[in-house]
């Protein structure tokens, strides 16, 4: 790795925390005030060990609502492009957000470039 690594520990719904040494090569937020009562953020991690973390948040500070957290630990590009979808309707979605994190994650580590198309 090119950059300094550190000990990332995120929380998961229904299971331990995931601990791991990394780096973040990617953060993406729709975040765009203080007051913002729902947004979205994606990260993306590269571990010491080679293997890649994605972590959705679907933010809220309504009462009532809690943080929905998504976390996947992916080994291959494809993987990591797999674990950005969601269902929406019963339809796969690929969110711009979550295009935006991986382009940028590909930018920081050039294995992820396979991850930015579709294949047929």
């Amino acid at each position: 790795m090119t950059t300094t690594t550190k000990t990332f520990e995120i929380e998961r719904h229904g299971q331990l925390p995931l601990r791991f040494r990394g780096e973040v090569i990617a953060d993406v937020t729709s975040k765009e005030y203080d007051d913002q009562e729902r947004w979205q953020e994606v990260w993306i991690y590269r571990t010491e060990s080679g293997r890649w973390v994605t972590e959705t948040l679907g933010c809220t500070i309504v009462p009532g609502e809690i943080t929905f957290r998504h976390v996947a630990v992916c080994d291959t590009p494809s993987e990591v492009r797999e674990s950005l979808y969601r269902k929406v309707h019963n339809k796969r979605h690929f969110s711009k957000y979550a295009i935006a994190a991986l382009e940028d994650a590909a930018e920081q580590d050039r294995e992820l470039t396979e991850a930015l198309y579709e294949p047929v």
